[in-house]
């Protein structure tokens, strides 16, 4: 995970795209972009939609 983690950075940082915070005007629909791709992040972890296996990607402990 921490090799991914960096070569995202890496990556980022070479692509010379600006990291910065959206417009106040735009604020709006970025941060309900944002917040639905989270809530598709938290349900995809805990059971799989596509893929041959269906099992949960996340075991409770």
């Amino acid at each position: 995970m921490a090799q991914r983690i960096s070569r995202a950075k890496q990556t980022a940082k070479t692509s010379g795209m600006p990291l910065r915070m959206p417009e106040a005007a735009n604020r709006g629909q970025w941060l309900g972009e944002v917040l639905h791709v989270l809530y598709l992040i938290f349900n995809e972890g805990h059971t799989t939609t596509g893929g041959a296996d269906p099992r949960p990607l996340c075991r409770p402990r």
